[in-house]
């Protein structure tokens, strides 16, 4: 799916472009000029700038592209107060985050145990008996993943340490502690974007694995882009380099039927009560049809 793509289209963004004294264009929006050196893969791009397949290469030149027609418009059609994050927002986003990750364990253990007990108490047609062994392998993987991962990145800890001296270990946990943070600051100014295109065209919205999109917003951003930007791709091979985000938003969405202004008055992040959640989880598990009831 595109939106599943944000983090690794985020990444790719940042990393440092090539010098802009010979601008080979590649498209123009809003008489701005688009030089091949603010897409090309940089070659240390863990990779991604040597990548044998050309396809794949090509396809991430157009995604480079896409959003930096996208900011350029921004520029132009929306307040930049109202996308530009805050380090508060990105700091609550953060918090949150943290709160979620320190109890998943716990959460997960708690649905083990409840699935297991109504399996105990209740007999179940074959349907709803296979969805809470389901329910609780799929809870046993996630805490067996989560301590694998934290096994794995003590052990790389220690390994570095004694080839390379405790400093090395310092560094890496700041890099790592650097991308967290340009993660974070991805999933925030998403949705301050998402924010900012829905107060300015309104239309319907829809909720996804990366939180609330205003899908009619898309369509008409895109139409003032091409309309108002005067948006001109002058490279045959990048001329298509929108298709795959118009594909999105010609999928079949289920629309919510709440004003969009309900979810965009704050951040989904300062709303969630992760308490309420898991009461709501286990609750579900219990009421689960089971022979008797």
């Amino acid at each position: 799916m595109y939106v599943a793509n944000r983090l690794t289209i985020l990444l790719i963004l940042v990393m440092p472009g090539l010098s802009r004294a010979q601008c080979d264009v590649v498209a123009n929006v809003f008489n701005q000029a688009i030089c091949q050196s603010d897409i090309t893969l940089p070659s240390d791009a863990t990779g991604a700038g040597t990548m044998a397949d050309p396809g794949q290469r090509l396809r991430l030149e157009k995604l480079r592209l896409a959003n930096k027609i996208r900011l350029i418009a921004a520029e132009h059609l929306l307040s930049k107060s109202s996308y530009t994050i805050t380090q508060e927002e990105v700091d609550n986003f953060e918090q949150f985050s943290a709160r979620a990750a320190a109890r998943k364990t716990r959460d997960d253990e708690e649905v083990i145990a409840t699935a297991q007990q109504l399996l105990r108490t209740h007999e179940y047609d074959d349907r709803f008996r296979q969805s809470l062994e389901i329910t609780i392998t799929t809870s046993k993987r996630s805490i067996e993943l989560s301590k694998k991962l934290a096994e794995e990145n003590k052990l790389r800890d220690a390994i570095m340490r004694e080839r390379f001296g405790a400093e090395s270990v310092v560094k890496l946990h700041e890099r790592l502690e650097q991308s967290r943070r340009e993660s974070s600051e991805g999933w925030v100014a998403s949705w301050k974007m998402n924010k900012a295109l829905f107060k300015k065209y309104g239309g319907r919205i829809i909720f996804q694995q990366a939180g609330i999109e205003p899908i009619d917003a898309y369509r008409d951003y895109l139409k003032d882009i091409r309309e108002i930007g005067g948006l001109k791709v002058l490279k045959p091979r990048y001329a298509d380099v929108f298709d795959e985000f118009e594909r999105y938003l010609g999928m079949g969405h289920n629309y919510l039927s709440e004003p969009g202004d309900t979810f965009f008055n704050r951040p989904y992040w300062e709303t969630v009560d992760l308490d309420a959640e898991q009461r709501k989880r286990i609750e579900e598990l219990k009421a689960i049809p089971h022979k008797g009831h």
